[in-house]
């Protein structure tokens, strides 16, 4: 496995989609964007953090049918009902799962050069060194 399948990479796109709508929606290019240095950063990953990745998000995509009790995938769910089932996933028993996802999301998604007008940040140190 050089990469991860495409079903990961479709769990993790609607993953991103969730995490970062600020109630505006997330434009599709952020998310190819993000997809597309995702995939890039795990070819280069070690077997053991791509495998972590892979069983988290295969993980990810059945969950509802063990936290939620229903015979549904997590790209399934409407977008609402996707937020709060990942605010139970990241808290509830499993959510050590949940740790690799957003930390490999959050990295990518924030590369985009979009991010820095977004989050305010101006490209200069936070404290001037002396």
């Amino acid at each position: 496995m050089r990469t991860l399948p495409e079903s990961s990479f479709r769990v993790l796109r609607e993953m991103a989609r969730t995490l970062f709508d600020g109630g505006r929606g997330v434009a599709e290019s952020r998310l190819d964007f993000a997809v597309a240095e995702l995939r890039d950063l795990l070819e280069r990953a070690g077997l053991v953090a791509r495998l972590l990745v892979h069983i988290a998000a295969v993980f990810l995509q059945f969950s509802p049918l063990v936290l939620l009790g229903r015979l549904v995938r997590f790209t399934h769910l409407p977008q609402g009902e996707r937020a709060r089932h990942l605010g139970r996933f990241e808290h509830g028993p499993f959510g050590i799962l949940f740790v690799p996802l957003k930390l490999y999301l959050c990295l990518v998604y924030y590369e985009h050069p979009e991010a820095s007008r977004e989050t305010g940040y101006d490209g200069r140190p936070l404290v001037e060194v002396p």
